[in-house]
């Protein structure tokens, strides 16, 4: 489904280890790297800060 909303998908996923519970029911908060998590809110920040200034 098409709306002209602009995003992105962010994923960092390491593809040297097996991730059983990725996509899965197990795929929770519990898994997620915090400095995965920090690198991917302070980009989107940034982002946001970059959007208003247009």
């Amino acid at each position: 489904m098409k709306r002209n909303v602009p995003s992105a998908d962010v994923i960092d996923l390491d593809r040297d280890h097996d991730v059983p519970y990725w996509h899965t029911p197990q795929d929770t908060l519990d898994k997620i790297s915090a400095r995965s998590l920090a690198i991917v809110g302070h980009v989107f920040l940034e982002t946001v800060k970059q959007l208003q200034t247009k």
